[in-house]
């Protein structure tokens, strides 16, 4: 089996990753880089499938399993849209560093690595896969001959709806395959047909960047080259997707066939870190820099989300963009920047709008509604629950096993027999909740969105711009709170440092310890102990003594008095001694007073 070292990988991966030769190194290098989205599918075309099945690096990683690693998602995808699924997935690691991820599968270590996201999308592929027909398979492997064949016994295989209602048009378009669009179109297959998501075959090749499906399609009299409206970017429009990703090749082409750049293609040129293209657009007449898509987003909320800090600066500085706006989430941009761990984006907004350092949003309860399910006297039963913000991470914790009282952790707001909700009562959940009410009261903060998405960086950013550190949510939670309630042991050391309040308390009265025991974070628990102790000491002994020192040395001109302070000062150091303190090792408390002076 071949080997890819990955250190020669990570060398390469400070230079330009298209100057890499080799295609499959190439995506090996996407991959490890989660934020480069739009050459993942490009690069897949030019991979040898037969050697991407083959292909490991150092650790032991076929693709698939790289992408579990690096926790991306959008290379799980596209993994799937181009190679042999059904091996890749199965496939488990050899050789593997760290040692606790040898001989796992790709979705194993997603678990391990508690990467949610690529758990959940792997478990949809895998869904997929076994929904898909044969000829879809087919296409998706390039086969020319046997969809030759297929096409030949069944001419109508080539308009079957397979998962999402994709047809194998669909699918060859979405893989690059040209030679099997052109096949599929001479055998009748419906040109402008859509997937469940709006989205057209010449959609889908705007989407990842192959020009010459482009070219070909956008030439034929009866394509409809307005039809495609992707739902999942707001109902994009093949320039927006072209615009997402920065294929201006697919971009021009597309405007000479009469397709206009409107406001949502600024937003996915945006979202897209396009800053040159954002610029242009921008300076366009009848362009609104400030446009909300359905989401409520503008261009800035996008770029600041996704860390694109040229496009944050270019629309600030040079198209005075509103970054007060909230969208349907009651989030600002810098609230957006936070809560992804932009930092650069953060400190770009906020040195310009100073007054955004401590705004709060609106509070968007949807966040912590959950669906539960499991038994009740042995029928299954499933729960809406509004949890509390504070109970979030030892909620999680109980319903990933066990049994517990959902009514324990917050307010249950709809309950019902069966093994999922009705139709009706998802649909009224959604438009209920979907958006942030007019009346909503004020909720987090950067600092709060920070701490709550635990982003260390982010957090010692804001501290650094001077972020109030006991700001309160709308539940009075303090951002102390928070990381109390995460467990994040980095975090809550922040906050203590910049002199958040150990002590105050929320809406049922509970302190950042009270929450962090409610959350069974023993070692939080145990550090915010010692931080009282600590500040006691230092209150109401260290500060006196050392007041008393300064008058001994400066203010006092009898050696009489002088001499007996002296004494008495030695009698209060030695009845103050640590020891009295701690009740373990002196050492322990000292270390704490070395840490905290």
């Amino acid at each position: 089996m071949a080997m890819l070292g990955v250190d020669d990988i990570q060398a390469e991966e400070t230079e330009d990753i298209s100057k890499i030769p080799d295609p499959l190194r190439r995506l090996y290098a996407l991959i490890a880089r989660p934020k480069i989205v739009y050459q993942l599918d490009s690069t897949a075309r030019q991979v040898d499938r037969n050697k991407v099945l083959e292909y490991r690096n150092e650790n032991g990683f076929n693709v698939l399993h790289a992408a579990a690693f690096h926790n991306n998602v959008n290379a799980v995808v596209t993994i799937f849209r181009h190679f042999d699924w059904a091996t890749l997935s199965t496939q488990v690691t050899s050789g593997t560093h760290p040692d606790e991820l040898e001989g796992c599968t790709a979705k194993e270590i997603a678990v391990k690595k508690h990467h949610k996201g690529v758990e959940n999308q792997i478990d949809s592929q895998e869904e997929s896969e076994t929904e898909m027909k044969p000829i879809h398979k087919v296409v998706r492997s390039q086969r020319i001959d046997e969809l030759k064949d297929l096409c030949s016994r069944d001419h109508t295989m080539v308009n079957i709806a397979g998962p999402s209602n994709f047809t194998p048009l669909h699918v060859a378009a979405g893989v690059g395959f040209l030679d099997g669009v052109k096949l599929l179109l001479k055998m009748g297959a419906d040109l402008n047909a859509v997937t469940e998501y709006g989205e057209t075959a010449l959609g889908r090749a705007s989407r990842m960047g192959y020009d010459d499906v482009v070219e070909y399609l956008t030439d034929l009299p009866n394509i409809d080259i307005k039809k495609n409206v992707y739902s999942d970017l707001a109902g994009a429009s093949c320039l927006d997707v072209a615009a997402l990703g920065n294929f201006r090749g697919i971009y021009d082409r597309l405007q000479r066939h009469g397709l206009p750049v409107t406001i949502n293609t600024l937003v996915c040129a945006a979202q897209g870190g396009h800053v040159e293209l954002v610029n242009e657009i921008a300076a366009m007449d009848g362009i609104d820099v400030n446009y909300q898509n359905k989401q409520g987003n503008t261009a800035l909320h996008l770029a600041s989300r996704d860390g694109h800090v040229d496009v944050v600066k270019c629309l600030i500085d040079g198209h005075k963009v509103d970054p007060t706006i909230l969208n349907d989430r009651g989030e600002n941009s810098a609230h957006l920047a936070s809560s992804s761990g932009q930092v650069h984006c953060l400190d770009a907004i906020l040195r310009t709008h100073t007054g955004l350092m401590n705004k709060r949003g609106n509070l968007y309860e949807v966040r912590q509604i959950y669906l539960v399910r499991g038994n009740d006297r042995e029928r299954p039963v499933w729960h809406y629950v509004l949890v509390k913000r504070k109970l979030l991470s030892v909620f999680i914790v109980k319903t990933s096993g066990g049994s517990l009282d959902v009514a324990d952790y917050g307010e249950v707001l709809h309950s019902g027999w069966g093994k999922d909700p009705p139709d009706d009562v998802r649909k009224r959940f959604q438009e209920t909740y979907q958006t942030c009410a007019d009346s909503a009261i004020e909720d987090l903060t950067p600092l709060h969105h920070a701490v709550l998405e635990q982003h260390p960086a982010a957090v010692e950013k804001l501290l650094e711009l001077g972020a109030d550190t006991d700001v309160r949510d709308a539940y009075k939670l303090t951002p102390l709170h928070l990381a109390c309630m995460r467990g994040n042991r980095k975090i809550v050391k922040l906050l203590v440092e910049a002199g958040a309040d150990t002590k105050a308390a929320d809406d049922d009265g509970d302190t950042p310890l009270d929450v962090a025991k409610l959350n069974h974070h023993d070692h939080t628990v145990a550090f915010l102990e010692k931080t009282d102790i600590v500040k006691f000491v230092r209150d109401n002994i260290q500060k006196p003594v050392k007041k008393m020192e300064h008058l001994m040395e400066n203010s006092l001109d009898s050696d009489i008095t002088v001499d007996a302070l002296k004494t008495q000062f030695h009698d209060i150091n030695k009845c103050f001694s640590p020891t009295l303190f701690f009740l373990n090792d002196p050492r322990e408390l000292w270390s704490l007073f070395q840490f905290y002076n």
